[in-house]
Order: structure tokens, then sequence, then C-alpha cells
């Protein structure tokens, strides 16, 4: 059991959070033990490892509440030809977001693009302050040197997605959008492979990312680029 003080969303939520993690095969913790590791934190998100339900639900007794599952993802890019690739991507290029560009995407999230994560759904937090939340942790990636790409569709601009590499040849695409104006159009496939794409122009030969089990059309579009399912944890939730 690892507790994580997570002062990234102490000040994103404006209450005192932690991220309490546990490992794959681990036991039940102390009931006391949990109590006093915890004490002084408002809000607290425990991550478990899919399959351990001892201790999803040890947690539920101790008053947790399961809100999603967190998935991840990963897509061999050598796995894919370069015929294949340009065949999905025939109408829709990426590029690095220029000046005044972050600013419209962030203000579009900012009107709450993202709507199925655990904060968004928790009435607790409310919608507001959610899509602030993942304002604000955008601009941290940034600044730790993330990059942002607009994606076009027929030279129309359908929506974004956010990329930096965890490790040397692995890529970390996250927070894939498309604008709610093109929902419909089945672009969101398209929209994970050009995030692929521009990772292969990188030189690297994995990408990586996360995704909630709540959001059924993202999980879709990673499943129809060619993405596969290498980790899913539970996360339960507490206010206290």
């Amino acid at each position: 059991m690892k507790i994580i003080d997570a002062f990234w969303d102490t000040r994103n939520l404006g209450v005192r959070c932690a991220e309490l993690v546990f490992s794959v095969g681990e036991s039940i913790p102390a009931s006391n033990d949990l109590k006093t590791a915890l004490a002084g934190y408002e809000y607290i998100a425990a991550k478990v490892p899919a399959g351990n339900t001892e201790i999803a639900d040890f947690l539920q007794r101790e008053g947790f509440t399961f809100a999603e599952c967190s998935i991840g993802f990963e897509h061999d890019l050598g796995s894919i030809g370069d015929d294949e690739l340009a065949s999905r991507q025939m109408r829709m290029t990426h590029r690095l977001a220029r000046d005044g560009e972050e600013e419209y995407i962030l203000g579009r999230i900012e009107q709450g693009l993202f709507c199925t994560d655990r904060i968004y759904l928790d009435p607790f937090f409310g919608h507001e302050l959610a899509a602030r939340r993942y304002v604000e942790w955008l601009k941290d990636e940034l600044a730790r040197g993330a990059q942002l790409y607009d994606v076009f569709f027929d030279n129309a601009k359908v929506g974004f997605f956010s990329y930096k590499e965890i490790e040397e040849g692995v890529s970390y695409p996250f927070l894939i959008g498309l604008y709610p104006e093109n929902r419909g159009r089945h672009l969101s496939a398209n929209l994970v492979s050009e995030s692929l794409l521009l990772s292969r122009e990188r030189g690297c030969h994995l990408s990586r990312t996360v995704v909630s089990s709540n959001n059924i059309a993202i999980i879709k579009a990673q499943e129809a680029a060619g993405s596969r399912i290498y980790r899913i944890h539970y996360v339960l939730t507490k206010h206290q």
C-alpha cells in the first residue's frame, strides 16, 4: 500500500487529496493502519489492480465507492504497415498548435469537453471544477515539455491530442479530444490513429495511454485503431 500526496489535485479541487495505490498480489491492510495513514486527507482515490476483489471489497467496507476502471491501452507501432496507416488517414492531418491555438483548445476543454471521468461525475465537485482540473493538468504538462496538436479533417479543425514520451521509444498521447460538433462522423478512431502516426514519426516503437471505463467512445476508438488493453485498475473514491 502506497500513499501519494496528490498536491496537484489539492490545488485544482480545493480539498486535500491523496492517491492510495495497491500492487498486484498485495494483501488487505489493517483497518486502523489505513485510517491512520489517510488522516487529514479529504478526498482519496484508491487504485487496485483488477482481479484483487478482496481489497476492493475491503475498501468498500471502509466507505470507498467504486468510480471507474482505469484502462491502460498500448499499441505496438511496428505491427502496422505504412500503407495501412496511410489508408486510415487519407483526409486527416495533425499540426503542432501555434500561437493562440493552445488557448483555443484550453477554452474548449474548459467548456466541459470531457464529461466521463470520476471528478465530472462526482456531485461533490461539479462540472465546472472538473473542466478546470483538466485545464490546469494540461497547463502543467505543457510546462514540463508536453506538446499539443491540432487535428484537421478535410482541412477543418475537428479535435486535438496532447503528446509526450514517458521513456525512450514509448509515446504517451493523452487528452485526445474530438469537438462535439464533429461527433457522429466516425472520426474518433482516426483521431487516435493520428496520435499513433506522430508517435511513429518521432521514432517510437510503442504507444501507451490510459482511459476511463466510463468513456465507451474512446475505448471503441482505441480498439478500432488497433490498440490493446495491457492493464486495468479499479478506482474507488472516498470523501472524508
